[in-house]
């Protein structure tokens, strides 16, 4: 895993992109592996919580095309259901936010299995969130899998949080 150390510190993104799915399969083993990495800046965290079907998708997608005109580099963390089959996420998010026309250079956006997690994140959420913040981006955003309105883990994370 050093290379996997490397690599993220040369900000490749198939690294960064490697790293979220170590720690989605074992937050605790890899939290240990990226406590080397420390951000040389503090992102803006902004937090998605509401309902299945309120819209948070759509507005995730307006403040991307908003923040690329600001030329700011924006992570999105989408926390979608898992699949009952493998457990992974079921990627609805991606889908609704229409992706095309991002500049990959700019956007990087990754769906993360709920895993059956309560709160609307995941386990791997937190580190996830480190490690998107260690690559540098100006903000990043994080939509929690629809909940309802005690699910409210997503305020510990974030700088301001949108319930919607």
């Amino acid at each position: 895993m050093p290379n996997l150390i490397e690599e993220l510190q040369a900000k490749q993104p198939r690294a960064l992109a490697r790293a979220i799915s170590l720690a989605e399969n074992d937050p605790i083993g890899s939290a240990e592996l990226f406590s080397q990495l420390h951000p040389l800046q503090k992102s803006f965290k902004i937090g998605f919580t509401g309902p299945p079907g309120s819209g948070k998708s759509t507005l995730i997608r307006d403040l991307l095309v908003r923040a690329c005109r600001q030329n700011l580099r924006v992570g999105v963390i989408a926390v979608d259901p898992s699949s009952p089959f493998s457990g992974g996420a079921l990627l609805g998010d991606r889908l609704r936010m229409n992706l095309a026309g991002f500049d990959p250079e700019q956007v990087f956006i990754r769906s993360l299995s709920a895993r059956g997690h309560l709160g609307g994140l995941s386990p791997g959420t937190i580190l996830s969130l480190h490690l998107l913040e260690y690559y540098g981006f100006d903000w990043i955003l994080l939509e929690t899998v629809g909940v309802g309105q005690a699910e409210v883990d997503i305020m510990y994370l974030a700088d301001l949080v949108s319930v919607i």
